[in-house]
């Protein structure tokens, strides 16, 4: 079931407009309908009905991260305190997990921080997220997730599978599938070093 952003209200699965609010429906590249779309500080996460979109603007981290929601395998959440910021982070398979609180998700791609007054929408996110992961409608393509890598032997001539498999890999590792430090240390096993 798809709403609509400005007034919750269920919409139709083609529709471009609410019926309720008259409002434009949000649609991702594949044409899922924008669920949710929250704004943290200097980032901004949209919810689609299988994926997320991780918009960041921050010193250390910019750029669009893709995340689907069949691949999260947690969701940490901390409430923001009184000198303190609150974040999400979300942890998914093939992912590198952050440990260490406020100062390390400030630098991790995969969270969001954000203020005591912004913190609701953030409760909102979450059990929304939470909601999805538990339903049997997440779909993701599939194609590129399974990107089958064997192992040379050491000083083992690389052929065109390899260099085939190397740009698969780092055709994830841009989307945002697979982090930068698996796409390395993939890479060296693939040529052998």
């Amino acid at each position: 079931m798809e709403y609509c952003v400005e007034c919750g209200t269920s919409i139709e699965p083609d529709s471009d407009f609410c019926g309720q609010c008259g409002a434009t429906v949000q649609r991702s590249a594949t044409g899922d309908a924008l669920l949710m779309s929250v704004e943290g500080q200097k980032s901004r996460i949209d919810l689609y009905r299988n994926k997320l979109t991780i918009h960041h603007r921050r010193r250390v981290v910019r750029g669009v991260k893709d995340i689907y929601l069949s691949r999260i395998s947690s969701v940490q959440f901390k409430t923001p305190g009184m000198f303190t910021v609150g974040y999400i982070r979300f942890a998914f398979t093939g992912g590198q997990e952050h440990k260490g609180g406020v100062y390390n998700a400030l630098n991790d791609e995969n969270a969001v921080t954000f203020l005591k007054k912004q913190h609701q929408q953030f409760i909102d996110l979450k059990e929304y997220v939470e909601e999805l992961l538990g339903s049997a409608e997440m779909s993701e393509p599939s194609p590129q997730m399974n990107v089958p890598l064997q192992q040379p032997s050491s000083g083992a001539q690389v052929g065109t599978d390899g260099f085939e498999q190397l740009e698969k890999l780092a055709e994830l590792r841009d989307r945002g599938i697979i982090t930068a430090d698996d796409f390395e240390a993939k890479k060296r096993q693939i040529l052998g070093l």
